[in-house]
């Protein structure tokens, strides 16, 4: 079995590269087109190609009848189109297509190629039954989706097991202080370039950040702030702006692995990044403070048991208070029983593409 894959974003791409590297473990041999976050980030020893050649209809029947593909596996963006493209061209020639969903929002939208032309793939891979049944009701098939759990999250709790035996004397907090994570995103930028005004999200991460300041500046000795950058922020914008709310440049954390910030946080805030979907896996306090929010469908977590909701700040300030508290206070954190789905979703897609490669 041969598998292509291909991504763009950050988040579709962090999906796929569990699923490239187990590949690479099983001996076999993934090919990954060299386009967007996923070329950049995947594996070095892993067979990349350039995109033109799956751009481009003929080209893509030609490198076909080279490399004999059996399987395209991707991930999704809301505004780069070019992985559906491929996608596009993969079924014109027959390929079988399985999409690894990221994230809780958008299921239809983000395989729309273009006004009304949606790409459905032969396997729509989605992380729970909460997924399931949205991706059901925006009107995704219902017989192309599968349960699988999210790839990405496939080692949380092995990792979570490994960071109890560090001592905490070696994490990066300060010690004897609580640490909070921000998950930053880069909602200003993306509010700017909207293609409609109802797509906007009626805040940014700069008003997220000065209510976190605000509120946590005399507790600064009991806490310690940590701001985990999009990989599409203006890091220097960013640490400008932080320095003029109360903090400092050096609360920016620059060129680490999310998965050990997050790990080193007593406590983690954000709008609707899937890295709050992850510490509260972990059962860490975990806050989306979206102010103002006015896009029911960024309301990602609400449905979450745990997880603390503020969409009107003014109304909502108990909310931040009994988050803060928890931070504070919580002894142990303990990992929650849904993290068991994601133990297994390697192996749930590797059986999933095997059906469509041997279907074929």
């Amino acid at each position: 079995m041969k598998i292509l894959f291909v991504a763009s974003d950050p988040g579709g791409s962090r999906a796929l590269i569990p699923i490239i590297d187990a590949c690479e473990e099983r001996d076999l041999h993934p090919v990954v087109v060299d386009h967007g976050y996923l070329g950049k980030e995947v594996n070095d020893v892993v067979m990349k190609i350039n995109a033109q050649e799956f751009i481009n209809y003929e080209h893509f029947k030609n490198s076909q009848s080279r490399h004999a593909y059996s399987v395209l596996c991707f991930g999704t963006s809301l505004t780069d189109k070019i992985p559906l493209r491929i996608v596009s061209n993969a079924k014109k020639i027959d390929i079988p297509t399985i999409c690894i969903l990221d994230n809780w929002m958008n299921y239809k939208h983000r395989l729309c190629l273009y006004k009304d032309c949606y790409i459905w793939p032969d396997v729509y891979a989605v992380m729970d039954e909460y997924a399931k049944i949205k991706a059901i009701e925006e009107g995704i098939p219902e017989e192309t989706i599968k349960v699988t759990g999210h790839p990405a999250f496939s080692n949380i709790l092995d990792i979570h097991q490994e960071v109890q035996r560090i001592d905490s004397s070696n994490n990066i907090h300060v010690k004897n202080k609580k640490h909070i994570v921000f998950v930053s995103e880069p909602v200003e930028h993306d509010n700017l370039n909207v293609a409609s005004e109802k797509l906007k999200r009626n805040y940014t991460e700069k008003d997220v950040l000065k209510i976190l300041y605000d509120k946590c500046k005399l507790l600064s000795e009991k806490l310690s702030i940590s701001i985990l950058p999009h990989p599409r922020e203006d890091i220097n914008s960013l640490k400008s702006y932080i320095s003029e709310i109360g903090g400092t440049a050096d609360d920016v954390v620059i060129d680490s692995h999310n998965r050990k910030i997050i790990d080193s946080a007593d406590g983690v805030i954000g709008m609707t990044s899937i890295l709050l979907y992850e510490s509260w896996l972990k059962g860490k306090p975990t806050l989306s403070l979206q102010p103002g929010l006015v896009r029911d469908d960024l309301n990602i977590f609400e449905d979450r048991e745990g997880v603390f909701c503020i969409n009107n700040f003014n109304t909502q300030q108990n909310i931040f208070d009994e988050w803060i508290n928890k931070v504070l206070y919580l002894e142990n954190i303990t990992p929650r029983k849904d993290a068991l789905i994601h133990n297994l979703s390697i192996d749930s897609i590797f059986n999933n593409m095997s059906k469509l490669a041997y279907k074929k």
